[in-house]
């Protein structure tokens, strides 16, 4: 089982963990589909048709991407390569080509980053418009953006970088940052998880989706504890201390709105 042990000096179940959190970064972005549903057309449709087609094709193509790379590469240059699709493409084409596919690779990425930066600024903004977060996460600028939102989103994400400088190399700041998001992604689906349970219980709705929904969730739950299980300690940390601050504006709203009335 040595082989299994990705993580120096845990047990086989904690890399599976680590293993299922990759996974969950892989899908990650697909809700945010939702995100947008106040722009889109008859989005009780288009919404629910695109999540779906998303999780479809992201699973196919990481699927078979996955299985190209690992059924190609030896195992040796597999275990210890750090980008290997960029080096199957060097080893079966050549350096100059190499070379072309890590440029495409981070041309894609900034491009996703500037999608990503404007799709981080709506959340705060919907809460803001729901009267749970402060009203000036949903201040716009002229061309409708939520400038403040942005900007905020932007500060935090900085000072993430900044703090996961410790971790030493590149590959491992990157690690870091990708167990904070699978966390605080998480986060909210448990939060959902109960939440649906809850509100079931309160409308007395026990059909027979209801015990259908429950054994998912429950399975759900229990999916999200075990891919927790295999996040480094400072992802626990700094997710917890994220959620501490979000939850505390939430209530500093909610204390502001019910001193106004």
């Amino acid at each position: 089982t040595e082989h299994y042990h990705i993580i120096e000096g845990q047990s086989v179940w904690v890399a599976v963990a680590a293993g299922a959190a990759l996974c969950v970064w892989q899908f990650m972005g697909i809700e945010t589909a939702s995100i947008m549903s106040s722009t889109a057309k008859n989005p009780t449709k288009t919404i629910p048709r695109t999540m779906i087609w998303s999780v479809v094709l992201a699973t196919l193509l990481c699927g078979i991407s996955s299985m190209v790379v690992m059924g190609s590469l030896p195992y040796g240059d597999l275990l210890h390569s750090n980008a290997p699709y960029a080096e199957l493409v060097t080893q079966r084409l050549g350096i100059s080509t190499g070379y072309l596919f890590n440029l495409i690779v981070n041309m894609v990425i900034l491009l996703s980053l500037i999608g990503w930066f404007m799709v981080q600024s709506y959340p705060p903004k919907i809460a803001a418009e729901k009267g749970l977060f402060p009203k000036f996460f949903a201040k716009e600028n002229k061309q409708g953006i939520p400038s403040t939102s942005l900007i905020l989103g932007g500060v935090i994400m900085s000072i993430m970088i900044i703090a996961v400088q410790s971790s030493g190399t590149l590959t491992a700041q990157f690690h870091e940052l990708e167990n904070f998001s699978v966390f605080n992604t998480l986060l909210p689906y448990l939060f959902a998880c109960f939440a649906l349970f809850i509100l079931r219980v309160k409308k007395m709705l026990f059909k027979s989706s209801f015990w259908v929904e429950l054994i998912f969730t429950v399975i759900a739950v229990l999916y999200i504890v075990f891919i927790a299980v295999g996040l480094s300690w400072l992802s626990w940390v700094y997710g917890v201390v994220f959620c501490l601050v979000a939850i505390g504006l939430a209530l500093a709203q909610k204390s502001m709105r019910s001193k106004t009335n």
